[in-house]
């Protein structure tokens, strides 16, 4: 029996696979397996189009019903996307297989143009952690940080038409030279944007022995410059450690206009009366110039995720996916009482953000870790009769089937 784990074999017959117990030709694993037997027959098969996958079948196998894989494994068949490269399987964006013949991450870019489905990794870079999503002109842009062995090293990005496919479209923003490694971002239109019809994005950058915030312009989201080093966002000793972490803007436009920013940082005792929040404060007129101002009062602190207004309320989400909320965007904030994780405990995600303006309303995107880091599904956001942040399935889902 398979207990909870599932396998993807990739051979010429598809049914020696049924049949046989050592299931000898496998080229592409995505778990491990412990036992197997077939006491129940019954098999989907897809068959492949035209192109270099003739020939060739995907196998998925699966004894156990706890996790549902009778269904999900029938959804990723349907859209697994492997490329023929010669006569070796070149690497899938949805597993761990290795480069051959000379083929290098960037040659997979470039020359296999892979739309993914739903749960989205970096096929040249390998690598993904931090998301952050816009929307803009029918066309959704998933950012993320990106880089090779935990070495964050850029921004890069992927474009869907409806938030479920997603196409990588390769780096936006590398760090300056001599960068340790970079932190995440996220999106805001400039406060005179009818103006410049100029977004900002933000990224930090671990230089030395310190990590400050940077900025980055564009006016397609698409091709981003950086901005004048005047700009550049350091520690305020006067509330927050000199060397403490200084990571990941997320803004909110006031009613004059302009905004307040949260993120990522180290508040340093006793420099405020009240018991503040774990991560900083600030505000900006123009977008790119900002001023920490002290902490806001509260009792949660972690990796600040995100924070958005949902009727009458502030909602912020922190590192594993915690919530706090606030009547004010200025404060306080604290744990929600109910439902205080929005995944529950023990789930392999993190950083969960807030998407502000998908169409029809807020969303809530994160990613999976625990083995290859995966961008996860979006969710939708429900906000109960209790005033709890609550989260589900988002419609658009729904063409995963």
């Amino acid at each position: 029996m398979l207990y909870g784990k599932c396998q993807i074999i990739v051979l010429d017959d598809v049914m020696s696979a049924i049949n046989s117990i050592s299931l000898r030709t496998m080229l592409l694993v995505f778990f491990g397996i412990s036992g197997i037997s077939f006491a129940q027959e019954g098999t989907i098969t897809y068959e492949p189009g035209d192109g270099a996958g003739q020939g060739k079948h995907i196998v998925f196998v699966c004894g156990e019903g706890e996790y549902r894989c009778e269904e999900t494994l029938p959804m990723l068949a349907k859209k697994a996307d492997v490329s023929y490269v010669g006569e070796d399987w070149k690497a899938s964006p949805f597993g761990r297989g290795k480069f051959k013949k000379g083929l290098k991450p960037e040659d997979f870019a470039v020359k296999a143009e892979i739309v993914q489905a739903g749960f989205f990794t970096p096929a040249r870079a390998g690598k993904i952690w931090d998301t952050w999503i816009y929307y803009h002109d029918g066309k959704y842009y998933m950012y993320y940080l990106a880089g090779s062995g935990g070495h964050w090293d850029g921004h890069e990005l992927a474009t869907s038409e409806d938030g479920v496919h997603w196409k990588e479209q390769g780096v936006m923003i590398k760090p300056r030279a001599g960068v340790t490694w970079m932190g995440t971002g996220h999106i805001w239109k400039s406060p005179d944007f009818a103006k410049t019809h100029q977004w900002v994005m933000n990224y930090s950058e671990w230089f030395g022995d310190k990590q400050d915030i940077m900025f980055a312009t564009s006016t397609d989201l698409l091709n981003w410059t950086k901005v004048d080093e005047k700009y550049r966002f350091v520690q305020d000793v006067r509330w927050y450690k000199a060397k403490g972490r200084w990571d990941c803007i997320d803004a909110i436009q006031r009613d004059d206009g302009s905004l307040y920013g949260y993120f990522t940082a180290d508040p340093a005792g006793g420099k405020v009366a009240y018991r503040p929040c774990g991560f900083g404060f600030a505000e900006s007129k123009d977008g790119l110039t900002w001023k920490a101002l002290p902490p806001v009062e509260g009792d949660i602190a972690g990796e600040f995720g995100g924070i958005q207004k949902l009727g009458d309320k502030y909602y912020i989400l922190i590192s594993e996916g915690r919530v706090a909320v606030g009547d004010k965007p200025e404060g306080p904030f604290y744990a929600q009482k109910k439902n205080p994780n929005a995944f529950g405990k023990g789930c392999n995600i993190y950083f969960p953000r807030f998407f502000h303006n998908a169409p029809g309303g807020p969303l809530v995107n994160h990613f999976y870790t625990g083995g290859t880091v995966f961008a996860a599904p979006l969710k939708a956001i429900e906000v109960d009769r209790e005033g709890i942040l609550r989260l589900k399935w988002w419609k658009n889902n729904d063409k995963l089937k």
